[in-house]
């Protein structure tokens, strides 16, 4: 039984690392993406982004908000797969809900939660592949250069939600536009400047480039997740 056991986990393993290359491919063009987008729209992104990987720290621990590079490569994998199956299930949705009575508004907005998995994607992501780091950066700056803009960010998250009749922010972060502001005006703990890592909202400076933990020893330990996991 015990080496059935083992088995099973190796191949849920290999499986979830293809899984995790196949999401970062997905994301391949968030940078352009993101960065093509008019202001109000990467404040709203931002916010959705956000609350995502904070939601994510209940289930993986805080250093997925503070440094990615400490979490376990399965874990890694598991994130990053199910974050690649919630991408794949909102991009196959774009077709139906373009016939929405509020087509525009639901097209719009689940384009918006494409986008901020994406961007999710790519800032796990970078602990799976270096290469991404500079991506990562690239699209927080772009995110948080739209700060001025948070309260037309919130009124495009909260007109879609009101159009769905559905949250658009995992239950745990699922707060008033108050907590969507302060989304959109704070940024995660892994690109502030270490001088204002303590500080949150708009007194931050530029995102700052992504700490990259040294080797460690041994295997990290995870830490207490705050809730049970569920599907993605």
């Amino acid at each position: 039984m015990g080496a059935k056991l083992s088995i099973l986990g190796k191949a849920k393993h290999l499986l979830d690392e293809r899984r995790a290359r196949a999401a970062i491919d997905a994301a391949s063009l968030v940078v352009r993406t993101i960065t093509a987008a008019p202001a109000a729209e990467r404040s709203a992104v931002m916010i959705v982004a956000h609350a995502m990987l904070r939601d994510a720290a209940g289930d993986y621990g805080k250093d997925i908000l503070g440094n990615p590079m400490r979490l376990p490569k399965s874990d890694l994998a598991e994130i990053l797969a199910r974050l690649g199956a919630t991408h794949r299930k909102l991009s196959a949705s774009l077709a139906a809900v373009a016939d929405h009575v509020a087509g525009d508004v639901v097209y719009k907005g689940t384009l918006r939660q494409i986008r901020a998995t994406e961007v999710v994607i790519v800032t796990v992501g970078m602990a799976w592949d270096r290469a991404l780091l500079v991506p990562a950066r690239q699209v927080w700056k772009a995110m948080w250069a739209a700060r001025t803009h948070a309260v037309e960010g919130v009124r495009l998250v909260v007109a879609f939600q009101s159009a769905i009749h559905e949250r658009a922010l995992p239950e745990s972060q699922s707060g008033g536009p108050e907590h969507m502001a302060r989304l959109a005006t704070t940024l995660p703990a892994m690109f502030r400047p270490k001088t204002a890592q303590s500080q949150a909202g708009s007194t931050a400076r530029a995102p700052a480039k992504p700490q990259t933990a040294a080797k460690p020893s041994g295997t990290p330990g995870r830490q207490p997740a705050a809730k049970q996991r569920s599907s993605a």
